[in-house]
């Protein structure tokens, strides 16, 4: 539904070029929710506007349901734009309109009759909830309530793709989880595409199902949300995984901590349990067979998605011999094993 390729976007100043968006390739399938997530100045608004040329790139393709948008020309493209809605962080609503106005204003622009508007609209407000907010204003509504208003609009020409540029990051929690809701249940109601931004990884957890870490412009790593989460392979997505999965080394032990084994040390080793690997004991298994004892020094286990993900820190205790053959039999058993390092014994 939506292919980049080979998209390129610089910047030029006075005193030097920015490369914005380095050689983007990225596929997202019809019907998917695929997440770009990246730090501060990584590209992620960049590479959104190029979705829909608000942004125009420098070079490559860039094709939304068959359609190569940079080929167009400019009325062409402004019909094209009809089937690709938007929502942004700052909501960016009309003060001086109602709800039901500012989700009218996009069908109101391409002259649809007002039978169609209404039906559209009302019906629109319904599946956001808003229904009984549609005469309101929006110094009348909370973040949430905006936001939705913001989702309504964007819904309001029955486009075929989403883009989300970062639409919680100014929401407290609790909304933020009603909004990504909502937009799932938008997803699979009307069989929607959404491509979303995002600098949180709770976001890409909770909904995504594939998701692409962007930095410094290159898009350096994709897979299943679930797959990100349990195997990630550049140290960038490990620190963005760890966030969202609340466990890391405690401090007193990273400290402590050295690279290298070494003469009467112990090994500290994280372990990624994925699917039903997740809910089993595997490690008490490690006693009765290898005579290995296990400290747990931290344990979590969340949802990705609809599958548990587990992930435990441990110190292993045993001789040299069975600690390597406690861990080949972990791996066995198609649980991720790490080495973080080792400590001293004494």
């Amino acid at each position: 539904m939506i292919e980049l390729k080979a998209v390129n976007k610089s910047y030029h100043s006075k005193l030097a070029k920015f490369h914005a968006l380095k050689d983007i390739n990225l596929k997202v399938a019809k019907g998917e929710i695929y997440g770009i997530i990246g730090r501060s100045g990584a590209g992620k608004s960049t590479l959104i506007r190029c979705v829909n040329l608000l942004e125009r790139p420098d070079s490559g393709e860039v094709i939304v349901d068959g359609v190569d948008l940079l080929k167009l020309n400019p009325a062409a493209l402004r019909e094209k734009r009809h089937s690709i809605g938007m929502i942004f962080q700052h909501f960016n609503l009309l003060h001086s309109r109602t709800v039901y106005d500012n989700v009218a204003l996009p069908l109101e622009l391409i002259s649809i009759g007002k039978p169609y508007i209404a039906k559209r609209v009302n019906a629109l407000l319904e599946l956001t909830g808003l229904a009984s907010h549609k005469n309101h204003y929006p110094h009348q509504l909370s973040g949430g309530q905006k936001q939705r208003v913001a989702i309504a609009r964007a819904l309001a020409t029955s486009p075929k793709v989403l883009l989300s540029d970062e639409a919680t990051s100014a929401l407290d929690p609790e909304t933020t989880r009603s909004i990504l809701n909502l937009l799932k249940k938008i997803n699979q109601e009307l069989n929607l595409t959404i491509l979303l931004i995002t600098h949180e990884m709770d976001v890409i957890k909770s909904i995504c199902d594939r998701a692409g870490i962007l930095d410094q412009g290159g898009l350096i790593e994709e897979a299943p949300v679930l797959q990100l989460f349990a195997r990630p392979k550049s140290e960038v997505a490990k620190k963005f995984t760890q966030s969202a999965l609340h466990i890391q080394l405690p401090e007193s032990l990273r400290e402590r901590l050295q690279a290298q084994v070494f003469p009467n040390s112990r090994p500290i080793v994280k372990l990624t349990f994925l699917g039903e690997k997740a809910e089993e004991p595997i490690v008490v298994s490690l006693m009765t067979r290898f005579n290995v004892t296990t400290n747990i020094l931290q344990a979590n286990l969340e949802m990705v998605g609809h599958s548990p993900v587990g992930m435990t820190i441990c110190e292993l205790w045993g001789t040299p011999g069975a600690i390597e053959h406690s861990l080949e039999f972990i791996k066995s058993q198609n649980i991720q094993v790490e080495v973080l390092g080792y400590v001293s014994t004494h």
